[in-house]
């Protein structure tokens, strides 16, 4: 009876021990943005999907000094399917020569792959808009 209890607990904790993808979206969505806003922008490149991450890399290191994280605040996490997530952040920052503490939504879009989220969309935040494929500027 003993060898009975023992192996019907054992079952609940090893089942407990896998985190479920929901759990495991919160603790990257938290650790990357994390290392956000701590500038280690290195440990956030980890998140960010492979074809973007050397991109997302140059830029951060080129500007630790000029930008500056004051918050970022986790508002909500929405899943669109079970392997892909809509996060919304509301980040503060400036950048220098500013100090105008600027107030925006962020939008990040995650997606599940063999058993790891990564950031596939919008890595670059408000801080460093992706650049647009129309035109600079626009004639009157």
């Amino acid at each position: 009876m003993k060898a009975i209890a023992c192996l019907g607990f054992c079952l609940l904790a090893c089942s407990s021990i896998t985190p479920s993808p929901q759990e495991v979206l919160d603790r990257s969505v938290f650790s990357y943005n994390q290392h956000m806003r701590w500038k280690r922008f290195d440990k956030a490149a980890n998140f960010v999907d492979k074809p973007q991450r050397d991109d997302f890399t140059k830029t951060f290191e080129s500007s630790d000094e000029v930008l500056n994280i004051d918050d970022l605040d986790l508002k909500s996490i929405d899943y669109e399917t079970a392997q892909r997530a809509k996060v919304t952040v509301e980040a503060r920052y400036f950048k220098l020569p500013s100090v105008t503490l600027q107030k925006t939504k962020w939008v990040q879009i995650w997606e599940l792959r063999d058993d790891d989220w990564w950031l596939i969309a919008h890595a670059k935040g408000p801080f460093f808009p992706e650049s647009s494929s129309g035109p600079a500027s626009r004639p009157h």
